[in-house]
Protein backbone atom coordinates (compact mmCIF):
# COMPACT_ATOMS: atom_id res chain seq x y z
CA UNK A 1 0.00 0.00 0.00
CA UNK A 2 2.86 2.39 0.86
CA UNK A 3 4.48 1.67 -2.49
CA UNK A 4 1.16 2.33 -4.27
CA UNK A 5 0.60 5.67 -2.51
CA UNK A 6 4.20 6.74 -3.10
CA UNK A 7 3.85 5.99 -6.81
CA UNK A 8 1.00 8.43 -7.25
CA UNK A 9 2.30 11.06 -4.87
CA UNK A 10 5.49 11.10 -6.89
CA UNK A 11 3.40 11.39 -10.04
CA UNK A 12 1.67 14.47 -8.61
CA UNK A 13 4.99 16.29 -8.44
CA UNK A 14 6.32 15.08 -11.80
CA UNK A 15 6.09 18.42 -13.58
CA UNK A 16 7.70 20.37 -10.75
CA UNK A 17 10.51 17.85 -10.39
CA UNK A 18 11.34 17.90 -14.09
CA UNK A 19 11.33 21.67 -14.30
CA UNK A 20 13.59 22.03 -11.25
CA UNK A 21 16.04 19.20 -11.85
CA UNK A 22 15.97 18.40 -15.57
CA UNK A 23 15.32 21.73 -17.25
CA UNK A 24 16.28 21.59 -20.91
CA UNK A 25 17.32 17.92 -20.61
CA UNK A 26 13.67 16.89 -20.59
CA UNK A 27 12.85 15.56 -24.06
CA UNK A 28 10.28 17.64 -25.91
CA UNK A 29 8.45 17.01 -29.13
CA UNK A 30 6.24 18.91 -31.53
CA UNK A 31 5.22 15.75 -33.34
CA UNK A 32 2.18 14.81 -31.23
CA UNK A 33 -1.38 15.21 -32.51
CA UNK A 34 -4.73 14.74 -30.81
CA UNK A 35 -7.54 13.32 -32.93
CA UNK A 36 -10.96 14.16 -31.49
CA UNK A 37 -14.49 13.37 -32.65
CA UNK A 38 -17.75 11.77 -31.61
CA UNK A 39 -18.33 8.02 -31.44
CA UNK A 40 -18.74 6.68 -34.96
CA UNK A 41 -16.66 9.30 -36.73
CA UNK A 42 -13.95 6.79 -37.70
CA UNK A 43 -10.84 7.86 -35.77
CA UNK A 44 -9.36 4.36 -35.63
CA UNK A 45 -10.20 3.72 -39.28
CA UNK A 46 -8.45 6.95 -40.25
CA UNK A 47 -5.29 5.97 -38.40
CA UNK A 48 -5.37 2.44 -39.80
CA UNK A 49 -5.41 3.96 -43.29
CA UNK A 50 -2.50 6.26 -42.49
CA UNK A 51 -0.51 3.35 -41.02
CA UNK A 52 -0.60 1.68 -44.43
CA UNK A 53 1.64 4.42 -45.83
CA UNK A 54 3.38 6.04 -42.88
CA UNK A 55 5.18 4.99 -39.73
CA UNK A 56 3.05 6.44 -36.97
CA UNK A 57 2.22 5.59 -33.35
CA UNK A 58 -1.40 5.51 -32.18
CA UNK A 59 -2.20 5.83 -28.46
CA UNK A 60 -5.87 5.34 -27.56
CA UNK A 61 -6.48 6.58 -24.02
CA UNK A 62 -9.82 4.74 -23.75
CA UNK A 63 -8.49 1.15 -23.85
CA UNK A 64 -5.40 2.29 -21.94
CA UNK A 65 -7.37 3.59 -18.95
CA UNK A 66 -9.47 0.39 -18.97
CA UNK A 67 -6.26 -1.66 -18.94
CA UNK A 68 -4.95 0.32 -15.95
CA UNK A 69 -8.29 -0.11 -14.19
CA UNK A 70 -8.14 -3.90 -14.64
CA UNK A 71 -4.54 -4.04 -13.42
CA UNK A 72 -5.38 -2.12 -10.26
CA UNK A 73 -8.78 -3.57 -9.37
CA UNK A 74 -9.09 -6.96 -11.12
CA UNK A 75 -12.63 -5.85 -11.92
CA UNK A 76 -13.73 -5.98 -8.26
CA UNK A 77 -15.37 -2.57 -8.59
CA UNK A 78 -16.75 -0.71 -11.60
CA UNK A 79 -14.52 1.65 -13.53
CA UNK A 80 -16.74 4.57 -12.48
CA UNK A 81 -16.32 3.60 -8.82
CA UNK A 82 -12.56 3.26 -9.27
CA UNK A 83 -12.23 6.71 -10.83
CA UNK A 84 -14.44 8.28 -8.14
CA UNK A 85 -12.39 6.72 -5.33
CA UNK A 86 -9.05 7.72 -6.84
CA UNK A 87 -10.10 11.27 -7.65
CA UNK A 88 -11.32 11.70 -4.08
CA UNK A 89 -8.08 10.18 -2.74
CA UNK A 90 -5.71 12.17 -4.94
CA UNK A 91 -7.36 14.85 -7.09
CA UNK A 92 -9.62 15.34 -10.08
CA UNK A 93 -6.68 14.93 -12.43
CA UNK A 94 -6.10 11.31 -11.40
CA UNK A 95 -7.05 9.75 -14.75
CA UNK A 96 -4.92 12.25 -16.68
CA UNK A 97 -2.00 11.67 -14.32
CA UNK A 98 -2.07 7.90 -14.57
CA UNK A 99 -2.54 8.01 -18.35
CA UNK A 100 0.53 10.22 -18.71
CA UNK A 101 2.59 7.87 -16.61
CA UNK A 102 1.65 4.90 -18.76
CA UNK A 103 2.20 6.86 -22.00
CA UNK A 104 5.58 8.19 -20.94
CA UNK A 105 7.80 5.54 -22.54
CA UNK A 106 5.93 5.70 -25.84
CA UNK A 107 6.06 9.48 -26.09
CA UNK A 108 9.55 10.17 -24.77
CA UNK A 109 11.32 7.22 -26.43
CA UNK A 110 9.75 7.34 -29.89
CA UNK A 111 12.24 8.38 -32.54
CA UNK A 112 10.46 11.44 -33.89
CA UNK A 113 7.68 9.56 -35.69
CA UNK A 114 4.25 11.19 -35.51
CA UNK A 115 2.23 10.23 -32.43
CA UNK A 116 -1.56 10.36 -32.64
CA UNK A 117 -3.53 10.35 -29.39
CA UNK A 118 -7.24 9.52 -29.42
CA UNK A 119 -9.80 9.22 -26.63
CA UNK A 120 -9.64 12.74 -25.19
CA UNK A 121 -12.90 14.66 -25.21
CA UNK A 122 -12.00 17.74 -23.18
CA UNK A 123 -9.51 20.58 -23.51
CA UNK A 124 -8.57 20.10 -19.86
CA UNK A 125 -7.35 16.56 -20.58
CA UNK A 126 -5.55 17.60 -23.76
CA UNK A 127 -3.84 20.52 -22.03
CA UNK A 128 -2.84 18.30 -19.12
CA UNK A 129 -1.09 15.82 -21.42
CA UNK A 130 0.55 18.64 -23.42
CA UNK A 131 1.84 20.30 -20.23
CA UNK A 132 2.96 17.04 -18.68
CA UNK A 133 5.21 16.19 -21.60
CA UNK A 134 6.23 19.76 -22.35
CA UNK A 135 5.17 19.66 -26.00
CA UNK A 136 6.89 22.34 -28.05
CA UNK A 137 4.74 24.89 -29.83
CA UNK A 138 0.96 25.01 -30.12
CA UNK A 139 -1.36 22.12 -29.25
CA UNK A 140 -2.22 20.33 -32.51
CA UNK A 141 -5.70 18.86 -32.72
CA UNK A 142 -7.46 17.19 -35.64
CA UNK A 143 -11.22 17.45 -35.11
CA UNK A 144 -13.36 15.07 -37.16
CA UNK A 145 -17.02 15.99 -37.59
CA UNK A 146 -20.00 14.41 -39.34
CA UNK A 147 -23.82 14.58 -39.44
CA UNK A 148 -25.81 12.74 -36.78
CA UNK A 149 -27.15 10.09 -39.16
CA UNK A 150 -23.68 9.08 -40.32
CA UNK A 151 -22.33 8.90 -36.77
CA UNK A 152 -25.23 6.70 -35.71
CA UNK A 153 -24.93 4.40 -38.74
CA UNK A 154 -21.21 3.91 -38.17
CA UNK A 155 -21.68 3.36 -34.44
CA UNK A 156 -24.32 0.67 -35.05
CA UNK A 157 -22.08 -1.01 -37.59
CA UNK A 158 -19.08 -0.99 -35.28
CA UNK A 159 -20.87 -2.12 -32.13
CA UNK A 160 -23.21 -4.48 -34.01
CA UNK A 161 -26.23 -3.27 -32.05
CA UNK A 162 -29.48 -1.54 -32.91
CA UNK A 163 -30.32 1.67 -31.05
CA UNK A 164 -32.84 4.45 -31.48
CA UNK A 165 -32.03 8.05 -32.30
CA UNK A 166 -32.85 9.00 -28.72
CA UNK A 167 -30.46 6.39 -27.32
CA UNK A 168 -27.65 7.52 -29.57
CA UNK A 169 -28.27 11.17 -28.71
CA UNK A 170 -27.72 10.24 -25.06
CA UNK A 171 -24.32 8.81 -26.02
CA UNK A 172 -23.42 12.01 -27.85
CA UNK A 173 -24.76 14.10 -24.95
CA UNK A 174 -22.29 12.40 -22.60
CA UNK A 175 -19.46 13.43 -24.90
CA UNK A 176 -20.81 16.98 -24.98
CA UNK A 177 -20.95 17.00 -21.19
CA UNK A 178 -17.31 15.84 -21.17
CA UNK A 179 -16.39 18.97 -23.12
CA UNK A 180 -16.02 17.81 -26.73
CA UNK A 181 -17.71 20.98 -28.05
CA UNK A 182 -15.03 23.05 -26.31
CA UNK A 183 -12.41 21.09 -28.24
CA UNK A 184 -14.24 21.85 -31.48
CA UNK A 185 -14.41 25.55 -30.58
CA UNK A 186 -10.67 25.57 -29.81
CA UNK A 187 -9.89 23.96 -33.17
CA UNK A 188 -12.05 26.40 -35.13
CA UNK A 189 -10.34 29.31 -33.37
CA UNK A 190 -6.84 27.91 -34.00
CA UNK A 191 -6.90 26.67 -37.57
CA UNK A 192 -3.31 27.81 -38.08
CA UNK A 193 -2.26 24.97 -35.74
CA UNK A 194 -5.25 22.61 -35.92
CA UNK A 195 -7.39 20.84 -38.51
CA UNK A 196 -11.18 20.70 -38.82
CA UNK A 197 -12.41 17.91 -41.13
CA UNK A 198 -16.09 17.45 -41.97
CA UNK A 199 -17.10 14.00 -43.18
CA UNK A 200 -20.33 14.22 -45.19
CA UNK A 201 -20.48 10.49 -45.87
CA UNK A 202 -18.32 7.39 -45.71
CA UNK A 203 -17.01 8.09 -49.21
CA UNK A 204 -15.34 11.25 -47.91
CA UNK A 205 -11.69 10.23 -47.81
CA UNK A 206 -10.64 12.31 -44.82
CA UNK A 207 -7.47 10.29 -44.48
CA UNK A 208 -6.48 11.34 -48.01
CA UNK A 209 -6.68 14.98 -46.94
CA UNK A 210 -4.49 14.25 -43.95
CA UNK A 211 -2.12 12.25 -46.16
CA UNK A 212 -1.75 15.39 -48.26
CA UNK A 213 -1.05 17.35 -45.08
CA UNK A 214 1.58 14.77 -44.15
CA UNK A 215 3.35 15.39 -47.43
CA UNK A 216 2.83 19.12 -47.92
CA UNK A 217 3.36 20.45 -44.40
CA UNK A 218 6.56 18.57 -43.68
CA UNK A 219 8.44 21.69 -42.68
CA UNK A 220 5.64 23.86 -41.33
CA UNK A 221 4.97 24.59 -37.66
CA UNK A 222 1.79 22.57 -37.58
CA UNK A 223 2.83 19.92 -40.11
CA UNK A 224 3.65 16.28 -39.58
CA UNK A 225 7.27 15.21 -39.59
CA UNK A 226 7.83 11.93 -41.38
Amino acid sequence: MIEYVTKYLNLSYYLVFNKLFWGDKMKKTNNVYFIVGHHGIGKTYLLDELKKKFEILHIDTGPLIRKIYQEQTNGKITIAEWVKIKEAEYNNDFTNMVLCQYMEDDITNTNSIPIFITGNRSMDGIRYIANYFGFDGRIKIIYLDAPFTLLKTNYIGREKINITDEEFRKILDKEIQSGINNVKEYVLNNLDACWYCYKKDNNSKIYMSLEEELLNYNSSERGFKI
